[in-house]
């Protein structure tokens, strides 16, 4: 199957004189398993970042649903090239208005905690960071990470988590903006790395990600907004 991507924008659910409506509808859409997640956060951002991944995951699984059926829903929102594929964005709002009666999804975890679904053979990563909730999903196991770029204040991330040809790259930039940009670069494929494995940000800390020759995997890096960058991760088939 081809890759589904979404990025939504969360901003509605603070931003938005509506917002307090606009998420009681959000979370009517959610199966019961992510509405219970819920239940346990009060903080208002992850509650958001919760809510839309819920929202992509109905997303996702009802439009493969439709795909098999052979039905097809129009729907907002606009769909940007980036890298070798494209990603769908959406706002909330775009969201709630292509999705159907919500669809209950059952899961099922890994030894180490990665989600799957129980019932429906297709893999999926949920990310977040910022005002954004990115969700891909993949014939074939994959891992997703998005971060918003700041300002670096220390080294103390690249000499705990990167390889030593990583930080002699990081090194040798000749600028702040470009050092800025290489270590998002590889901190976004170090998270997609550890959650395509499940063994998260520790275990990837200690691999060479600047090109995954030994570990068999290929990375897709995506600046599609301002401030933001992005990586998918998929293990590399005999095929290919």
């Amino acid at each position: 199957m081809k890759d589904i991507r979404y990025l939504l924008s969360i901003k509605e659910l603070w931003d938005n004189p509506a917002s307090d409506q606009l998420a009681k509808r959000a979370y009517e859409m959610l199966d019961s398993e992510r509405k219970r997640k819920l239940e346990g956060i009060k903080a208002k951002k992850r509650y958001a970042e919760c809510l839309g991944g819920g929202l992509l995951l109905q997303l996702g699984v009802q439009e493969l649903y439709r795909e098999k059926s052979g039905v097809h829903k129009e729907g907002n929102g606009n769909v940007e090239a980036a890298g070798t594929e494209s990603v769908r964005r959406l706002t909330i709002s775009q969201a709630l208005s292509v999705l159907g009666e919500p669809m209950e999804i059952t899961y099922t975890y890994g030894a180490k905690g990665k989600p799957f679904f129980q019932d429906i053979p297709v893999f999926f990563s949920l990310s977040h960071s910022g005002h954004y909730v990115c969700c891909v999903f993949s014939g074939q196991e994959v891992g997703v990470d998005i971060q918003y770029r700041t300002p670096l204040t220390s080294d103390r991330i690249v000499r705990r988590f990167f390889a030593e040809a990583e930080r002699r790259l990081w090194e040798n930039c000749s600028s702040t903006e470009e050092a800025e940009k290489l270590f998002y670069r590889l901190w976004t494929r170090k998270e997609a790395y550890g959650k395509l494995t499940g063994e998260g940000i520790a275990k990837a800390a200690s691999v060479d990600v600047l090109t995954g020759d030994s570990l068999s995997v290929r990375w897709e890096d995506y600046e599609i907004l301002d401030g933001y960058q992005l990586a998918i991760c998929k293990r590399i088939r005999e095929k290919e």
